[in-house]
């Protein structure tokens, strides 16, 4: 027995080494930027959200927004930021974006720009498997159709 415990405690380091437990990320929210505008551009935004699949017939919300945040980083880039409204944010964190229960318009008055988002797409991957613990299957938002091209929900951006 002596002769396997070195083998044995090898094992058990190398399976201990290799179980951390990982955070889990549910994407929850689609994120928009604004490229290329002046603040008096985006100051106004209506923002309309349709019923899923109905082609942009049936109108569930509609809301005004006044607030858009300067990214600190770079001249001319806003981000769509969101009050802690129901009608936009269900079931994401405030100010993390549009949530994927509905399709959206949004319209941009100040330069006549219309920009459409729906088909929604997700990926769905176990996270948190550790030793025993088969973890948990995590369903997240990976991609959206903006005004007919697929793009990643971490980077929906918008252009002038």
């Amino acid at each position: 027995m002596k002769k396997y415990l070195p083998f044995l405690l090898a094992a058990m380091a190398l399976i201990s080494s290799c179980c951390k437990k990982e955070s889990c990320l549910e994407v929850v929210g689609v994120p928009i930027s604004f490229y290329g505008y002046r603040a008096s551009e985006v100051d106004t935004i209506m923002i309309t959200g349709y019923a899923r699949g109905t082609g942009f017939a049936q109108v569930v919300r509609e809301q005004q927004i006044d607030t858009v945040q300067a990214s600190p980083d770079q001249d001319s880039v806003y981000v769509l930021k969101l009050k802690n409204s129901n009608a936009i944010t269900v079931g994401a964190l405030p100010g993390s974006g549009l949530t994927d229960a509905y399709d959206w318009q949004i319209y941009i008055p100040a330069v006549n720009q219309t920009i459409r988002i729906s088909d929604y797409g997700y990926l769905t991957y176990r996270c948190g498997a550790c030793g025993f613990d088969k973890g948990e299957d995590i369903h997240s938002l990976s991609t959206v159709n903006v005004n007919g091209a697929s793009v990643k929900v971490d980077a929906v951006m918008i252009y002038k």
